[in-house]
């Protein structure tokens, strides 16, 4: 639990930083160590979850009342005996490189996960099959019933179940990724770290999925993160270098304790 609120307590903190950083040009977050891997299920470092949580973007999520919802998934249902459960992603998610998200890829995703983090090899013992019921909806049958599974689906802190495409979800648990693709709010931009000094910088898209609300679309945003901070920018164009394929994300804005 002292785990839990401290993770919430440092994404508050960021989601206040971000905030604030509307009144003004530029914003510095001090980064307690260097980002030296993308992997955020090889690795346990605090700062390559809370870069995971930039770039990726998770099945479930926690509101302000710390109770677990529908993120990337639509909607969830189960069996009466709590093994069959079954999840079906919202219509429209798309990854940074353009391509449709799909439940093969979260599919993939979970089991990678599931190799590294405790709470998903204690979860993945008791999976009997995991199967695809369509581009938009999978199914998890557990041996023994499970009320916690969405609580486990939904935790905030290492490992956290990030949903990553397939091509990438598919390499070897043990082996950490070099690319950093997800869904997130931010794109990374991979051409940052050929710095000196190892750094990270992202761009905050226009939009993100359907949305459930009828706000504007939100600013998009400069974030570049190094041993020596995080510094975040505010500008109606795109910045200097930034990949195109910020544009062509879906249109959902991102969970209110970051907005």
């Amino acid at each position: 639990m002292y785990t839990r609120q401290k993770t919430l307590f440092a994404l508050s903190a960021m989601a206040a930083a971000l905030l604030l950083s509307g009144c003004a040009n530029k914003l510095v977050i001090a980064s307690h160590a260097r980002l030296t891997t993308l992997d955020p299920i090889t690795s346990t470092a605090y700062v390559t979850r809370s870069h995971g949580y930039m770039v990726y973007d998770t099945l479930f999520a926690l509101d302000e009342s710390l109770r677990q919802r529908p993120q990337m998934a639509e909607t969830w249902t189960s069996s009466s005996d709590l093994k069959t459960w079954h999840i079906k992603l919202r219509e429209g998610l798309q990854w940074h490189d353009g391509t449709p998200v799909t439940a093969e890829d979260c599919v993939a995703s979970l089991q990678r996960w599931g190799k590294r983090d405790g709470a998903g090899q204690q979860l993945f013992r008791n999976v009997e099959r995991i199967s695809i019921d369509d581009p938009h909806t999978f199914t998890i049958v557990l041996r023994e019933p499970d009320v916690g599974i969405i609580r486990t689906l939904g935790k905030v802190s290492v490992n956290v179940p990030f949903m990553m495409p397939k091509r990438l979800a598919q390499t070897d648990a043990f082996t950490p990724i070099t690319e950093a693709t997800g869904s997130g709010p931010f794109v990374y931009q991979p051409s940052d770290r050929r710095r000196t000094r190892p750094s990270m910088c992202a761009t905050r898209t226009t939009s993100r999925g359907t949305t459930r609300s009828r706000r504007p679309p939100a600013p998009r945003w400069r974030a570049s993160m190094s041993s020596s901070g995080v510094t975040t920018r505010r500008s109606r164009k795109p910045c200097s270098g930034c990949s195109t394929a910020a544009s062509t994300m879906s249109s959902r804005p991102p969970p209110a304790w970051c907005r």
